[in-house]
């Protein structure tokens, strides 16, 4: 049993060893490359870095300093990049094609200098809120507004034609009818500058565009109102307040916009009409009673000697307050066309304006009261129906209980889509037949396909079938038509409406292209079957046609000529890219063999003409004769040798010692065999000896036997292990004198 483990631990030592050197060659090997390595970069680290940078330059030279000078503004808008300005390379003559005037340059750098103001500090002004229309703050200040301009329309009126309201000591009077309107007007100018506004639909956040809307269409009615209104109070010139009567047309604004946010029945929006006409007709009463009365304290063309019906009625010197009521009482009269002739007109000048008045009063009260019925609702039948509409839709969506948000882009959207006129041309184009539908369809879309590259080359029979296949999609602004990274299943062409495709360049979206009518859109990802890599937006409400590519080819394939054709105009893009068939050019460079997002220019690249053409070309390697110089290398050589055999040696200097350790141990394990063999054979001598006397003594000889063999072995395995160390040093020490 003891033989049997001894054995298997033999074995195993022997295995570690065989690991143990393994592992300290392959140690060996990865020391020897890393110092080859570290030796290249050593001796040719400079050479190596010349090489990488002739690289660099060689790629870098190929394509950007010859083709530089085709760059265009486009190229550098595309690229956003902060180091390069395309204004510094024009100024300078990098471009031949373009000319920089010497006016221009100074132009240029206070363009530069308000775009670096505008960067650095307006941004910051630019980041406040905006206020939408439907806020309640917004709704409040309309409100309010509207009191501030019908209180200050009747205000001005009257003071103008009763002197005695100027002298009048009124608690709060300057603060009401003074100083609250021009603060307000003030105040209603910043407002508008920071509101968005809905277009065709669709909430304007944009701040610029804002802007630039209201300084084109309101804000010059705003200052010609405003600035009279200053002056007159400043030096008390009281008739340039007479502008402020132009705010009655901002009082139907107002109006108008705070009734689309209520819920009414008809009932109620007949009602509301009818609220309106009464407050149309007393304001027109109210001016008139004004200028009547001003007649009559003016005189006859200015002549205060004369007779005015204020004189004849004993009312001259009368209050102020008694003598508006009989002029409004003389307006409502004359408007009505009852002329009791209670008052009548005394002088020629006062004649003249009941002739004007009684023509403008009968017209105004006629169209306002005998229009109330039939005629009324006949005159204003679209906009009654828009209100019906409207009120159904806020029900609907109260009925749905959608949020106040949702509500407010649902309204606005059907303002915009109700208010259309091309709804009743729908509504009719559902009451024709489909055969004649669909010889209208073909007679406006074939017409649209003539003007296309791609489908000029087609019989006409076949746009005919085509007319038919396709599909209308209307488009909202900013919706998409497709994006990115999607797979080009559809051709579509923009019939009416703008489209931009954008790209992401540097982690920012870039406009690549405005599209306008008619075009396609992403033919070339449609042709060639593969995903886009730019996306389509509208940019307002747009028409756009599609077809399947399934439809289209099944279409095509019925004509083999058509097919053919097909066939061959697809080869030529896809493999002659020839791209100008199907209207695609470069924006950057103007060619038509590669798309924008492939312009070297911009993404630059590698001339596969030129890469095919150095790869094909022979060149003679001439080698050179060198001298080496060996002596070196098998000093070198043996210094390796030498280090190999020191490593060599100290790993079996770990091994006797091993070994030694182990042999001690095997002794005292003999040892305590023997004794304990001896014990057992005096025991069994002791008891066997009358009866079997040779028994013991065969076993002690067997077991001085198995002892000895295990010595004699031992000793044969010790002398092995001296000679295999004494062996190695007889080596290094040759190697030593070699070396020395």
């Amino acid at each position: 049993m003891n033989i049997s483990q001894q054995y298997e631990e033999q074995q195993n030592s022997e295995r570690i060893d065989t690991q143990f050197q393994k592992q300290s060659q392959n140690l060996f090997k990865r020391q020897f490359s890393q110092n080859q390595l570290n030796n290249t970069w050593k001796l040719n680290g400079f050479n190596i870095i010349i090489i990488v940078l002739k690289f660099i330059q060689a790629i870098t030279k190929q394509t950007f300093t010859t083709s530089f000078k085709l760059l265009n503004r486009q190229f550098f808008k595309l690229l956003k990049d902060n180091t390069s300005d395309y204004n510094y390379y024009l100024h300078r003559g990098y471009f031949k094609q373009v000319k920089a005037q010497s006016f221009l340059i100074k132009f240029d750098q206070k363009v530069n200098f308000l775009q670096y103001y505008r960067r650095n500090y307006l941004k910051r002004i630019m980041q406040f809120i905006l206020l939408e229309p439907d806020d309640t703050i917004i709704i409040i200040w309309n409100i309010y507004l509207l009191c501030v301009v019908t209180i200050n329309v009747f205000y001005v009126s009257l003071r103008l034609s009763f002197v005695e309201i100027v002298e009048m000591d009124w608690v709060l009077k300057d603060f009401i009818f003074e100083q609250l309107p021009s603060y307000s007007f003030l105040l209603e100018i910043i407002i508008k500058f920071n509101t968005c506004i809905y277009s065709k639909g669709v909430l304007i956040k944009n701040r610029k565009r804002l802007i630039k809307r209201y300084l084109k269409r309101e804000f010059l009615i705003d200052l010609v109102l405003i600035i009279p209104f200053f002056i007159g109070r400043q030096f008390s010139f009281i008739y340039l307040d007479l502008v402020i009567i132009l705010k009655v047309f901002q009082i139907s604004k107002l109006t108008n916009s705070l009734f689309n946010r209520l819920e009414l029945t008809q009932e109620q929006t007949t009602v509301f009409e009818l609220i309106k006409l009464i407050f149309f007709i007393l304001l027109c009463a109210h001016f008139s009673a004004c200028i009547w009365h001003k007649l009559g304290v003016w005189g006859d063309w200015g002549d205060k000697n004369t007779v005015t019906w204020l004189i004849k009625e004993q009312l001259y010197n009368s209050m102020w307050v008694d003598r508006y009521v009989v002029s409004f009482y003389w307006s409502i009269v004359t408007m009505t066309t009852i002329g009791y002739g209670d008052i009548i007109p005394v002088n020629l000048t006062e004649r003249l304006f009941c002739i004007i008045m009684t023509l403008i009063s009968t017209a105004t009260f006629a169209y306002s009261v005998n229009s109330i019925g039939q005629i009324f609702q006949d005159m204003s039948k679209q906009s009654v129906q828009f209100k019906t509409n409207m009120n159904s839709l806020n029900k609907f969506l109260k009925n749905q209980k959608v949020s106040a948000s949702l509500q407010t882009k649902f309204r606005r959207y059907f303002e915009y889509f109700w208010s259309k006129p091309s709804q009743e041309v729908i509504q009719f184009q559902e009451q024709i037949p489909q055969q004649l539908k669909d010889q209208m369809i073909v007679d406006i879309n074939i017409k649209l396909l003539k003007q296309l590259d791609l489908f000029k080359q087609f019989s006409n029979s076949l746009l005919n079938t085509l007319c038919l296949k396709f599909k209308e999609i209307q488009l909202q602004p900013d919706e998409y038509l497709f994006k990115s990274n999607q797979r080009a299943e559809k051709l579509y062409i923009l019939v009416n409406g703008k489209i931009d495709l954008r790209v992401i360049v540097n982690k920012k979206k870039r406009i690549l292209e405005k599209l306008k009518t008619p075009c396609l859109v992403g033919q070339l990802n449609f042709i060639l079957n593969t995903e886009y890599k730019y996306e389509a937006i509208a940019t307002k409400n747009t028409k756009v046609l599609a077809i399947d590519r399934e439809h289209l080819i099944e279409n095509i394939k019925q004509n083999q000529i058509d097919y053919e054709t097909f066939k061959n105009f697809e080869e030529d893009i896809r493999i002659q890219k020839q791209y100008g068939k199907i209207s695609i050019t470069c924006s950057i460079c103007k060619k038509s063999k590669h798309f924008v997002l492939d312009c070297p220019l911009l993404f630059g690249g590698i001339s596969r003409t030129k890469v095919l053409y150095q790869l094909r070309h022979n060149l003679p390697q001439y080698r050179n004769f060198t001298l080496r110089n060996n002596e070196d290398r098998r000093i070198s050589t043996k210094k390796h040798h030498f280090l190999v055999m020191e490593s060599r040696s100290a790993i079996l200097r770990e091994l006797k010692n091993v070994n030694i350790i182990y042999n001690l141990e095997l002794q005292v394990a003999i040892k305590q065999q023997q004794q304990y063999d001896e014990k057992i054979s005096n025991n069994l001598s002791n008891q066997f000896t009358k009866q079997i006397p040779n028994i013991p003594t065969s076993v002690n000889c067997i077991s001085h036997e198995s002892l000895r063999n295990i010595q004699n072995h031992n000793t044969v395995q010790d002398h092995g292990l001296t000679q295999n160390q004494e062996w190695p040093t007889e080596e290094v020490s040759q190697v030593g004198i070699l070396n020395y």
